[in-house]
């Protein structure tokens, strides 16, 4: 399954997750299931697009590394004329991501699960923060659908 499309897969589970499960269920871990549902479809459209920046030869290599893969993607939005806040949007998610990895504290309250880094610093994941970063991934998956699926010449 190519990258973009396991990206559109990823955000229709996000979507179920947050239209029809949450409010079914009214757990605020299900949350968290969206979060890593949309970060998911995010790093698999970043890779889709830097797959494609690779095979035409705009950039050299693909990192490994997260922060590389970031960078890139950041480098890769200016050249196709995105918006930078798909750079921050995918940042934001992987932050989140990877604060749960990590954290020594979680917690659910009614409506919103909360994330305690090791100084307890506080993130909290809320129904309207979800939705939002729902809303900005399926932006970003809709800029590079066209861009990836330009050029057919390009294997992705």
């Amino acid at each position: 399954m190519c990258a973009l499309a396991e990206a559109q897969q990823r955000l229709g589970v996000a979507n179920h997750l947050l239209g029809r499960t949450y409010p079914m269920v009214n757990d605020a871990r299900i949350l968290l299931a969206v979060a890593k549902e949309l970060h998911n479809a995010a790093f698999a459209g970043m890779d889709a697009l830097l797959a494609h920046d690779k095979a035409a030869k705009r950039i050299p290599a693909l990192v490994k590394n997260v922060d590389g893969r970031l960078e890139l993607l950041q480098e890769s939005l200016a050249v196709h004329k995105l918006s930078p806040q798909f750079h921050k949007t995918v940042t934001q998610l992987h932050a989140i991501i990877s604060l749960h990895e990590k954290a020594p504290v979680e917690f659910t309250k009614p409506d919103r699960f909360v994330l305690c880094d090791k100084d307890y610093q506080l993130t909290t994941v809320t129904v309207a923060s979800v939705k939002q970063l729902l809303s900005q991934t399926r932006s970003f998956l809709d800029s590079v659908s066209p861009i990836v699926s330009e050029d057919a010449r390009i294997p992705v």
